[in-house]
């Protein structure tokens, strides 16, 4: 009676251990797809903001050619002369990932598929940032192409100013800032490669949207 009563002491508490491990996975997978919302919107937030950098450099590309831009404001102007060069470049939210991983709990996670599918998703956006450095690479060249070409209270007021208006436009000589764009061969050649970017970076965006949410079903339907 003894011995009985011990294993099925021991058979309990294997079956409250169990439940206990259940709940627990059902918890990080609820976290996890928390952590997959917030990437779909990192991922539309990658794609909105490389098409309105794309809308950027066309204001500057005009300018190359020749077009006085004369439906283009002076303040845009400016914001569109500095953010051609800017980029976006979407992180994954790991939290829950790297706890599940640190702490050991990853082997609770019985089904493989899933477990699969999760350890793919994070291991594609790691690879995606493969290219951060050639992103890095290409801004610095624009960077340097337009330096100069804005005076200091101009870039000031581009970096306090970059979504509105806040502060009052510091003077602009229009033609004079039209004719220091289109001296500078290099603007041009460093504006095309950013061209490359903003796709590059449109891209992982989709991808993430794309991953992110392939994902989530695979986590639902385990919950």
């Amino acid at each position: 009676m003894v011995v009985l009563g011990l294993l099925i002491g021991l058979q309990l508490n294997d079956w409250a251990q169990a439940r206990q491990d259940r709940q627990l996975v059902a918890n990080y997978y609820q976290q996890l797809v928390l952590d997959l919302e917030m990437d779909i919107g990192m991922g539309e937030a990658a794609s909105d903001y490389a098409d309105n950098l794309d809308r950027q450099a066309a204001i500057v590309g005009r300018v190359l050619v020749g077009d006085t831009v004369s439906d283009v404001g002076d303040g845009d102007l400016l914001r569109a002369i500095v953010t051609a060069g800017y980029s976006f470049r979407p992180f994954t939210n790991r939290q829950t990932y790297d706890e599940l991983i640190n702490t050991g709990s990853l082997g609770l996670i019985h089904d493989v598929e899933v477990k699969r599918a999760i350890g793919f998703y994070y291991i594609r956006r790691k690879n995606a940032r493969q290219w951060d450095a050639l992103v890095q690479h290409e801004q610095k060249a624009y960077r340097d192409a337009i330096r100069g070409v804005l005076t200091p209270e101009q870039m000031r007021w581009v970096r306090m100013n970059l979504g509105a208006d806040r502060t009052p436009l510091p003077k602009v000589e229009r033609n004079e800032l039209l004719a220091n764009v289109q001296r500078r061969e290099a603007i041009g050649a460093a504006l095309s490669p950013m061209a490359g970017v903003q796709a590059r970076l449109r891209d992982q965006g989709s991808g993430m949207q794309e991953e992110a949410r392939a994902l989530i079903d695979i986590l639902r339907a385990g919950l």
